[in-house]
C-alpha cells in the first residue's frame, strides 16, 4: 500500500467532496468506465477514461492506507493501555512493526521496503549520534585532563606525587566505581 499522493490541481476527481467521490466509486462498481464518464459529463463534469481509472486506483489506495493507519492507531492505543510505562520510542517501533505486517499482508513489498529502510536509517542515525556524543565527550575529557595535567605538572610536587595526582585525576571515575562496589578491579 503506497502512501496516496495528495490531490493536485490536475486531478479534479480527487478534489471532489468525499461523498461525491464515494458516489463516483459506487457508480464505477456497477457501470463501465465509458458510462461513468458520460454520466459525469451530463452533470457538467468532463473527464477521461484514463482519469477515471487513475481515480479508482487512488481512491482504493487511500481507503486502504487510511484503514491501515486506523488499525495501527487502535493497536497502539490498546498497547499503551496495557503497558503505560512503555516509552513513545518503543511504542513507535511497535507501530512500525505492525504497519510492516499489514503491508506484507496486503502484499505491498514497496511499503514494507520503505519501512525497513526508514528503520535502518533511524538506527544508523542513532549510532552516528552516539559516536558523535562519545567523540565530543572524549575531546572534552582530553582537554580537561590536559589542563589538569598542566596544572599538576606546574606544581611544586615531587615526580612521584605528580604521578599519583595524575593517576587520581585520570582514573577518578574508575576509582569511584570501585568504591561504590559495582566494579571490582583486580590488583
Amino acid at each position: 500500500m503506497n502512501t496516496p499522493k495528495k490531490p493536485t490541481a490536475k486531478s479534479p476527481l480527487q478534489m471532489m467532496p468525499e461523498d461525491r467521490q464515494a458516489a463516483v466509486i459506487e457508480l464505477m462498481k456497477t457501470s463501465s468506465t465509458e458510462a461513468v464518464r458520460k454520466h459525469l459529463a451530463d452533470d457538467g463534469f468532463k473527464t477521461s477514461a484514463r482519469a477515471l481509472s487513475e481515480f479508482w486506483s487512488w481512491w482504493h489506495l487511500r481507503q486502504q492506507y487510511q484503514q491501515t493507519q486506523t488499525d495501527v492507531q487502535q493497536f497502539l492505543e490498546m498497547f499503551r493501555r496495557d503497558k503505560p510505562d512503555l516509552s513513545e520510542e518503543k511504542l513507535f517501533a511497535y507501530g512500525q512493526q505492525m504497519f510492516s505486517v499489514l503491508a506484507m499482508k496486503q502484499e505491498n513489498p514497496l511499503d514494507w521496503s520503505r519501512i525497513q529502510k526508514t528503520s535502518q536509517r533511524e538506527k544508523i542515525l542513532a549510532l552516528e549520534r552516539d559516536k558523535f556524543e562519545t567523540d565530543v565527550a572524549k575531546k572534552l575529557l582530553d582537554k580537561a585532563l590536559r589542563l589538569k595535567a598542566d596544572e599538576i605538572n606546574a606544581s611544586d610536587m615531587s615526580n612521584a606525587d605528580k604521578i599519583a595526582a595524575m593517576r587520581r585525576e585520570a582514573f577518578k571515575s574508575v576509582d569511584e566505581l570501585e568504591k561504590s562496589g559495582k566494579v571490582q578491579i583486580p590488583k
